[in-house]
Parts: structure tokens; sequence; C-alpha cells
């Protein structure tokens, strides 16, 4: 069938530049970070004035950090429309991502990734909402960036003040703080339409009160979002009984809804001492699928159930900060989060494909075929997942005019997560399986002490799997820094931690019948404890009072564990941590009286003992993890904002980067005495690490035309960015240089125009096209049965992708008070 396909140019960072130039663009009411965290004030057109980061958990400027730092502040976010992860990722150099469906998020950081969905390997990148950890470790928390501060995009590790997980990076989320010295507030709303799809709402409020004057004060923003669907499901047949989705048949069905509230107090001690409460608690919703079957038209798919996925997390926190005397400022914080995860997804293709290939043709060779013959039933996949994080710390750092700085701190976290994962058939104990199945539980339950499995009592979930795992991280860690001059300045930083590991995991096929590990009725169990240390070193020398430059040695690590106790399990007993050495230098400046300000750096990173979760070769349904090899990354990032007028400011990001596999590497490399029908390649040289595009540019341009009308300011904008394909798996990766020919995803880019009147303090209100050209760009492309359906010469049902909004038209009105 037809398919839209926009005319886009050959070179699009130039045609961007050309439309943003022609636009007149880029506006002098940005916001920026005052001396007081999280409030903000007008920054006037012509000027850059300094933006206050706490990513060294100091307040510092962040043209004085020797680091690689991008900060988009709150006013910023609002006013582009980007509220969510995948909105502002764009807008950060080195930062890429995958996702499936909205507020399903994974972060990397210059490439630093071995692929999307390693449920059971954390993640790279840490993420943080002021003081509070809240890192997944597949699917980051996604929340709305409503009342922020700024966010600050920490690439490289980050190891020595974030720990675990912030191996090649760290996500600080800012929000803004209450103000005990007035009552403010506002309230906003948006409508969105769109031709494709269905319209959309938003509406927010926040309010900020005093309840002792200058004592006492609380901040409360709420929300609540209804994004309007775009993915019509379709009439089609099923795969090989020519069955229908008629009861399923709907325009538009993939909705996402997203509500919460974010409560803060602040109690002012002192004059040096105060104490911030915070809870939030955010639950979303989205419904249908995201992903357009390629062989249909656009926005099309054919699906026989309407998936379902909820996401609903709360944190609560405590910070206390105070000044001991003229020594030393004492931080102390603590919090918990908590966040729930369920999901039903349609698996018609899966449960087709299965009987077919392995139930009736057999092409896998099985004992007994029938086990995966379920006479084409279709069915879903659920899942029910739980994460719970606590986590304490406290710091001690130096305060004055002393040429040394230091800072002192311990940490301790536990952390739990589980789900429940299995595999529906609706009629499962008709099928031909069925009767597998219990000749299986017969067998089980006399060769093993299982107890009685025989007869199967009657159950729909075909397979399934219970997963556990607790993790209790300890460390101790430190910063000192020495002036050896006025424009030289040296600092190292160390940390030492250790982390005691907990996991088991049970299988069933059918649920009540164990599977994999029947000695110890289908549980496999994993433990451990290890301690490691990692350390960071920088110099910066600054060559005047704008201009700064800069070297830094940092380290970044992930938790290592153990695998499985089974006797049969050919895995290592324990698999270390991986690290991550960086080496960085960079530069930083301002120029022509501050009306321009241009960073860059350039890195290498060698990543050694990569951890890549794994299949366990000889212990039946066992998973585990490895240190596969080294891979190495290298690139620039650069960011640049210049006014060129009072009121015509021109911004951008860049990237540029690669990353490989060091060598070839089979699993009989990492486990001695493998057995030949059990190994194959696990890595090839070369090959490009998953999630890793090696180029990437986000501009922006905004005109303001001051006193226009009513008292307000009259400004224009237009941003576009540009991501290059990328391999969003690991195997797909590898296949680019094996011979298979892996799959990628294609270019990415997405336009947006904004113009709007704003009122200082008072009103605003903005007309916004958001994907201005219509592009059809993709997040994600599921090709996990294309192999199948090749074999039986099915052209629809695969290379499915997860594709953005169509253009969409939107206004907003805001009221200030």
């Amino acid at each position: 069938m037809a398919r839209f396909t926009p005319n886009r140019a050959r070179h699009p960072l130039a045609s961007a530049v050309s439309l943003a130039l022609a636009s007149t663009l880029m506006s002098g009411s940005v916001l920026a970070q005052t001396e007081e965290e999280g409030e903000t004030e007008e920054r006037k057109g012509g000027m850059i004035e300094e933006v206050l980061v706490t990513a060294t958990k100091r307040s510092e400027n962040m043209q004085d950090v020797s680091q690689s730092i991008q900060v988009m502040t709150g006013e910023e976010l609002t006013r582009s429309g980007m509220l969510n992860f995948q909105e502002f990722q764009a807008a950060i150099p080195s930062l890429s991502s995958v996702s499936t469906s909205p507020g399903r998020n994974e972060m990397v950081f210059r490439g630093i990734s071995t692929g999307s969905q390693e449920w059971r390997t954390d993640s790279s990148v840490a993420v943080y909402m002021d003081e509070v950890p809240m890192t997944s470790a597949a699917q980051q928390v996604d929340p709305r960036m409503v009342d922020m501060a700024h966010i600050e995009a920490l690439p490289g590790p980050q190891g020595t003040l974030f720990g675990s997980s912030s191996q090649s990076g760290a996500m600080k989320y800012v929000t803004n703080k209450p103000d005990a010295s007035e009552t403010s507030g506002y309230i906003r709303g948006s409508w969105s339409t769109m031709s494709e799809g269905e319209d959309s709402t938003d509406v927010e409020a926040m309010i900020n009160l005093p309840i002792i004057d200058d004592v006492l004060a609380l901040r409360v923003v709420g929300y609540d979002v209804n994004e309007g669907g775009y993915i019509d499901n379709v009439a089609g047949t099923d795969l090989f009984t020519g069955a229908t989705n008629d009861s399923a048949v709907e325009d538009n069905f993939n909705d996402w809804k997203q509500s919460g509230v974010r409560a803060t107090a602040r109690w002012n001690i002192s004059d040096n001492w105060n104490l911030d409460m915070m809870y939030i608690d955010q639950t979303s919703e989205t419904t249908g699928d995201w992903k357009q079957d390629p062989a249909l038209d656009d926005f099309e798919i054919v699906r026989f159930h309407k998936d379902v996925r909820t996401d609903d997390w709360w944190l609560g926190s405590l910070t206390l900060q105070g000044d001991i005397g003229d020594f030393a400022q004492l931080t102390y914080a603590a919090a918990t989060v908590e966040r729930e995860v369920d999901y039903e997804f349609d698996t018609m293709v899966s449960d087709q494909l299965r009987t077919r290939a392995y139930g009736i043709d057999n092409i896998n060779y099985a004992y007994n075929p029938l086990y995966y013959h379920t006479a084409y039933d279709i069915g879903t996949v659920v899942n029910d997942q739980e994460g719970t994080r606590t986590s304490h710390e406290i710091r001690l750092a130096s305060i004055g005019d002393s040429r040394f700085q230091w800072m002192v701190g311990a940490y301790y976290e536990d952390t739990y997560d589980a789900w429940d994962w299995y595999w529906v058939t609706p009629n499962l104990t008709s099928t031909p399986a069925w009767n597998a199945f219990n000749y299986l539980a017969y067998w089980v339950q006399n060769n093993y002490n299982t107890g009685t499995l025989y007869p199967v009592a009657p159950t729909d979930r075909y397979y399934g799997e219970e997963f556990e795992r607790t993790t209790k991280q300890t460390a101790v860690f430190g910063t000192f820094g020495y002036d050896i001059t006025d424009a030289w300045n040296v600092e190292a930083g160390v940390r030492w931690f250790e982390y005691d590991r907990q996991r088991t995991e049970k299988q069933y096929w059918p649920y009540g019948v164990p599977y994999g590990n029947y000695d110890n009725n289908g549980v496999d169990e994993y433990s451990g404890k290890n301690d490691d240390t990692v350390y960071k070193f920088s110099t910066s020398y600054n060559i005047s009072d704008d201009v700064m430059v800069y070297a830094l040695y940092s380290e970044g690590f992930r938790l290592g564990g153990h695998n499985t106790v089974r006797k049969a399990s050919s895995l290592p007993k324990e698999y270390g941590p991986d690290s991550l050495v960086n080496q960085e230098i960079g530069f930083k400046g301002q120029f022509f009286d501050d009306a321009l300000q241009l960073n860059a750096t350039y890195y290498q990173m060698d990543w050694t003992d990569m951890q890549r979760e794994v299949g366990d070769p000889t212990a039946l349904a066992a998973k585990g993890h490895i240190n596969l090899g080294d891979a190495s990354s290298k690139g620039l990032e650069m960011s640049f904002t210049g006014w060129l007028s009072d009121s015509f400011m021109l911004q951008g990001t860049y990237f540029n980067g690669s990353s490989e596999i060091e060598e070839t590497v089979y699993f009989s490399d990492v486990v001695p005495n493998l057995p030949s029908w059990a190994d194959y390649e696990l890595a090839a040289a070369g090959q490009p690490l998953a999630i890793a595009p090696d180029e990437k540019w986000w501009i922006k341009a905004e005109y303001t035309f001051h006193n226009a009308m009513l008292g307000a300011d009259l400004w224009f904008s237009y941003d576009h960015s540009w991501q290059a394909a990328y391999a969003h798996d690991w195997w797909n990766a590898q296949n680019t240089v094996s011979g298979w020919g892996g799959n990628t995803i294609p270019d990415y880019q997405r336009a947006n125009f904004n113009m709007g009147l704003w009122a200082s303090d008072d009103w605003d209100v903005t007309f916004s096209i958001y994907n201005v050209w219509d592009d059809r760009s993709v997040n994600w492309v599921h090709t996990g049965d294309d192999w199948l359906l090749d074999q039986y010469n099915i052209s629809n049902y695969r290379s499915l992708e997860s594709v953005i909004r169509p253009r969409e038209y939107s206004i907003s009105f805001s009221k200030h008070f």
C-alpha cells in the first residue's frame, strides 16, 4: 500500500539552520538559575547569565565545573513543549534512547549499552530527583516536567559521587523549592489537535503558600494529561486460521494518560539550617499499541487484543542541610521510592508461530513437539512488576574561601525488585499441549522431589517466570580539590563500595509444573557479596575569567553478582563489576560580553569486562551474566548559546562519536570446557554498541518583539533535531558486521514551531506546531518475530515500528499570580 514519505533535504542540518535563521527566532525571556536553588529570574536579552548546577553535589556555576554538563531550565522546557523524556532528550548531545511507548524509556550516554530489554542487567545511567536515586534497569521513570528548576544531563562516569548505575552518566531532575516569603502560583491549560488522530488536553497548576512567614512554606503542583491516539487497529486476519480481529478494531486506539501531584514543604529552621520534605505520586496508563506495520498504511496495525500498561510510582524524601559554623555544610538525605508496572500485551503472532514452527513443523527437533502445539490459540503476555528503593546519604562539605576544598560522605541503599511474568493461552486445557504437559508433570514428579504435580491443575498460564532480587549497597566517598594558583585547580575523588545481592527465579511450564531446575522445584538461587573502588582526577585552568580548559579522568562501575548454584550450570559462579575508564578534555567559554557561550568536550572511554545477560548453555532455562570482553567509545560533544541581538538568540548541541567491540568473543572463550554444540559467537570485533548513534544534533532559534502588544512580548521559536541510524539491540548490532544483515532504527528527525505572547509574571499564551514537517521518525523496531515470519513468507506483522506522533497543533494559556 502507498505510504507517506516526506520530501526531506539531503543535508538536514543545513536545512534546519536555514529554516531557523529564516524564521527569525529565539527569545530574551529564557530563565537562569539563581543563588537559591530552584528559584529563577528573568534573563535580559543579549546576555547569558549564570546557571548554577549541583552535579558535584555543591551549588556551582556550570561554567566552573570541569566536566561535560548539559542544562535545560524549567521555563525552557515548558516553552518548548519538552515535558517528557522523549521530547527533551533530543536536545542533549550524547544521550540516546529507545522507547516502545510513552513512559517506557531506556537511557544511554555516549553509546555505553549492550542493548535493550535486558531486564536483569543494571542500568548504566543513574536517574535522580533532587537528592533521590530512582534508577530502574530497563524502564526508567518518566516524571512530568512541571514546575521544574532545571534538568542536568551528566555524560561520562559519575561513580565517585552518584555510585552504581552512573557508569556512563547521570540524569538529574531539580525541582523548584518552596518560598516562605510570598504567595505565588499559576494555572496552565493546553489543547492539541491533529488530522491523523484524536485531540489531547493538558492541565497543571501550582501554588506556593507561606505557612509561617519566612519560616515555613508549602509548594504543591498537580497535573492531568490526556494524549489522544493516532494508531488505527484495522481489520485483519491471523497468520494461519483466517480468524479476524473484528471485535478489537478501533481508530486511534493508542491513548496515554498521565497524572500526578508533587508536594514539598520547606522549614527554615534558622538562617543556616533548613529541612525539605517532598512527596510525589504519579500514575500513567497507555492503551493500544504505538507501533505501525510497514506492510499497511501509515499509523495502521492489526491487533487482536488492546494492550494496556500502567506505571504508578511514589516518592517520599527528607533532606536536612545546614552549616556547622564556618567549617562545613552538612547534608543528610533519606528517601523511599516505590513503583508498580503492570501490563497485558497481544501475542497473536508469537502464539501462532510457536504452534506452527515448533508444535507442528518441529523445526527445532524437539523430543515432544506437542509441548508447543496450542492449536493456534491467541493469547496475551502479562506482567506484574514492583520495585522499592530506600536510600540514605550523609555528607560533609567544606565552606569558605580556602584554597583546599573537600567533601566526604557515606551512602546506604536497599533495593527490592520483583515480577510475575506469564504467557496466557485462554483454552490451554483443550489444546494438544495439555496432554503433553500432563506427561511432563508425571515424569518430573516421579524423577525429582517435587511433590504432587500430576494431574496438572487447570490453568491458562502456558509459561511463566517469578523473579525476586534484593541488593544492599554501602559506600563511602570523598572529593578533594586544591587551587594551586588563582587560575589552576586540581581535584581528586574516590568511592569505595560493597554490595550484597540475593536473587531467586522460578520458572514453570505450565503453571504448577516447575521448569528448569527440577532439583529445587524450578527455583534458581543467586547470591553473593563483593566490593571495589573507583577514582576520579581532574585539573582545570582558567585562561581568563570567562574561559576555562580542563582534563578529566573518571571511572564508572556496575555491581557484579553471582550466577546459579545449579551443578549443571556451565556459567561462572561469579561475574565481576564491569568498569568504564573515561578520559576527556574540555573547553568552556563565554565571549563578547557574555553574548556567546561555547562548550566542547572530546572523550575516550574504555569499557572492560562488559556485563551481558545470557542463557545458560547447559543448565535448562537458567539465565545469568558473564563478563564478555572489552569495548571502546570516543566522541565530541558541543553546545552553544549565542545572542545575535537583544532579541535574537541561537542555540544548539552537536555530537559525533563511534563505539566498537575490541575483539571477537565466543562462548567458549568465557566458559572453559564448554561442549562444542553449545558454543557460538557472542560478540564480533568491530561491531558497534547498541543504541549508539554516531551523530546527533539539535538547533533552536528564537526571536522576541519586546512590548509588542497588550504589554506583552511577542516571540517565535523553531527547533529541529536529527539523529543518525543505530542498532537497537545487541544481536542486530552484531549482525551488521557478522554478515547476517542486522536491522537498525533509521535516521530520526523532528521539528517544532512555537509563537506566543508573554507578560512577565502575569499571563502567557502559546501556539505550537509539533512535528512541523510531519516526519515518520521511529523510536523502536520490533524484529523479534521476523526470522520465523520469513520462513513462512509472511510479509506483514514484521519489523513493526514505534512511530512518533504526526503533526500536531496546540494552544496553551497560563495565568500567574
